[in-house]
């Protein structure tokens, strides 16, 4: 996955696949995003405690698939 250009304007040269369990907060918890995600096809999983490092492991795996190409 290949994103250039400026502004909100990208070009994709593939698409990758994943599942993503976000894991609830209980209640009086301040809301978070923390999960699994597992790229699909590669059996890959990754736990992830907050949205910047859920986005390092996409940026991670997009860099990936592009030495792949």
């Amino acid at each position: 996955m290949d994103r250039r250009g400026e502004g909100d304007t990208f070009v994709t040269t593939g698409y990758g696949y994943f599942v993503l369990k976000l894991r609830l907060a209980t209640a009086g918890d301040p809301p978070t995003c923390a999960g699994m995600i597992e790229r699909l096809g590669t059996a890959d999983r990754r736990n992830f405690e907050d949205s910047e490092e859920l986005l390092r492991l996409l940026s991670a795996w997009a860099s990936d698939a592009t030495k792949m190409s």
